[in-house]
């Protein structure tokens, strides 16, 4: 498969990303047309847009097995490519057996991949890793800290109650098996490593793939502190993490600890 080809693929799935979020905008914007229908065909889209995503990024590692450093990819993010894409039926994330199937065999290929070709797979910098929770954690602290400042009340009630660990784990599976792992993938591996093939300076993808990633998120500007604040800065943790460590797995934890404590957050603000 051809460089440019590779490339363009990317761009597409990219470009499908960015029409969905949009066509969920407009929906939003536009009540009258939501109803059950419209929600099961959306819910449908979005869960072929997560296998198509599967497939390409399959596609992508294996074609690129020689070059897995180039992307920024490591032992850890392959595996966890890998056991997440197998074990999605037991969390019973998706509800269509045609995509449980293509996530399942997206892993299977990967898995085979390695055992007939037995790459070198780059170790995980795990002091990286640690950063990206530690970074995460911090994050969210001072996140929360200006959120009750705007908000002025917080009902703390839910998180003594026993849906926190409910909360906290599946937010956690859903991540790490969706957004955090695909968007890294997109936005900081394959997207990041096409653009520099390409001749593109790192401080120039840096800023470009940043913007690209909080224009992703158009549903985030019903609410403003997250679109214009906590959404920019996830994504420019997760770019300072990959650009320093060269590796997205830092990035993948930070994602998804940054998403499991703000859905826990939630439980106090809504």
């Amino acid at each position: 498969m051809r460089t440019e080809l590779k490339f363009t693929l990317v761009i597409l799935l990219l470009i499908g990303y960015f029409l969905y979020q949009f066509v969920i905008l407009a929906i939003i914007l536009n009540p009258e047309f939501y109803h059950n229908n419209t929600e099961n065909i959306l819910y449908s889209v979005g869960d072929g847009i997560t296998a198509a995503s599967y497939l390409l990024f399959v596609a992508l590692i294996i074609a690129e097995l020689k070059n897995l450093e180039e992307f920024h990819l490591d032992k850890f993010t392959i595996l966890t490519f890998i056991i997440f894409s197998l074990l999605r039926r037991r969390f019973g994330i998706f509800g269509e057996p045609i995509f449980l199937v293509i996530i399942g065999l997206s892993g299977v290929l990967t898995a085979f991949a390695l055992i007939i070709k037995k790459p070198v797979l780059p170790k995980t910098k795990i002091y990286w890793a640690m950063i990206g929770i530690i970074t995460a954690g911090l994050s969210i602290i001072f996140i929360t800290y200006i959120e009750l400042l705007l908000r002025g009340a917080w009902d703390l009630s839910p998180l003594i109650g026993g849906s926190v660990p409910i909360t906290a784990i599946s937010q956690i599976i859903n991540d790490i098996s969706t957004s955090a792992l695909l968007e890294e993938l997109l936005f900081r591996s394959f997207l990041w490593g096409y653009l520099r093939r390409r001749g593109w300076a790192e401080n120039k993808i840096f800023w470009i793939q940043n913007l690209l990633f909080w224009l992703m998120h158009p549903t985030r500007i019903f609410t403003p502190f997250s679109f214009f604040f906590s959404i920019p800065l996830l994504s420019f943790i997760s770019s300072k993490l990959t650009y320093h460590s060269k590796q997205i797995f830092p990035a993948i934890l930070s994602h998804t600890v940054f998403n499991a404590i703000s859905a826990v957050l939630n439980l106090a603000t809504f």
